[in-house]
């Protein structure tokens, strides 16, 4: 209450702007905030997970293919298919070592990487033992090559398979749990901006209806209901809002100084008044003297003639 009393009335009717100003501004530091948060789970779902997955698939499909090509060669007598079929083998054999070398290279915990480097290690035997078998096939030792592939090469190709299989899951249900929570943080985001954004304005809205109310309105209301006292002919009523520090309290000391110069002329009437009342008095006073000293000057002129009247009335009388 004591800022809504000495704040000025234009402090009073910005406070509320500023208010939504600094919500505003901090909705749209908390809205960059998020959207740079949602970028970097953006670029960690494309850069990293998703290149993880298309890494391991790329693993899954290369080895496949090279183990294809490698009993292509074991069954193949034309030493054309046979070199087509070995330059194939060479490029999906480089691939699915490749990305191998960049899953062990995007690990980002001890676990990860010994995983990634477990499937490296057994992919390059897989690869060992398929060569041994190419080399037999392009040689035309079809039985040895097919002895070879499928005695040695085929128990480590299922190991692979399997250790795939567990590096696409587990990388499936990371990218599904990465994805639910960019979802959540999203959504969080939203509601706290709406949220915030309601209550911002809540605030600001409770406040200029406080500063309307409390700050102008009701003080307004009470300097209005003593002038129309002191019109009445209340010169004692008392001005609370000249203790304001606004503009009301400007007006409020200014009507007290109305009411108190007010109060001096009536004094000061009633002072004349007084003196005029004693003045009047001390002359009808003085009157009635005069007029009770004529009366006696002429009761004594009228005795003196009486008794002077009655001496010769009686000298008359003795004469006689």
């Amino acid at each position: 209450m004591n800022l809504l009393g000495n704040a000025r009335i234009l402090v009073k009717a910005v406070l509320p702007l500023v208010i939504v100003a600094v919500v505003a501004g901090g909705l749209a530091l908390y809205a960059r905030s998020s959207l740079a948060q949602m970028a970097v789970q953006a670029r960690q779902l494309v850069d990293v997970q998703m290149t993880r997955l298309q890494n391991i698939m790329n693993v899954q499909i290369s080895v496949n293919e090279a183990s294809i090509l490698s009993r292509n060669i074991a069954m193949e007598f034309r030493q054309e298919e046979m070199a087509g079929y070995k330059q194939r083998y060479d490029a999906a054999k480089a691939s699915a070592l490749a990305s191998a070398d960049t899953l062990i290279a995007l690990s980002d915990s001890p676990e990860r990487r010994a995983a990634n480097t477990t499937l490296r290690e057994t992919m390059a035997e897989f690869f060992t033992i398929s060569e041994r078998a190419n080399v037999l096939g392009l040689k035309n030792d079809n039985e040895a090559a097919g002895k070879i592939l499928l005695v040695d090469a085929a128990p480590v190709r299922r190991k692979v398979r399997d250790l795939v299989q567990k590096r696409i899951d587990l990388l499936t249900a990371e990218l599904k749990r990465a994805s639910d929570n960019a979802d959540r943080s999203a959504a969080e985001a939203g509601t706290v901006l709406v949220g915030a954004a309601a209550g911002g304005l809540f605030a600001a809205l409770a406040l200029a209806v406080a500063i309307v109310v409390f700050g102008i309105t009701r003080p307004l209301g009470r300097l209005v209901g003593v002038l129309r006292r002191m019109a009445q002919g209340d010169a004692d009523a008392a001005i609370t809002e000249a203790a304001r520090g606004d503009e009301i309290g400007a007006v409020g000391r200014a009507v007290e100084g109305i009411r108190d110069m007010v109060a001096r002329k009536a004094a000061e009437q009633a002072e004349i008044e007084r003196l005029a009342e004693a003045a009047a008095a001390a002359e009808r006073k003085r009157t009635m003297t005069e007029l009770a000293d004529g009366f006696e000057r002429a009761v004594g002129g009228i005795v003196g003639l009486v008794s002077s009247s009655a001496t010769e009335l009686q000298a008359t009388a003795g004469t006689m």
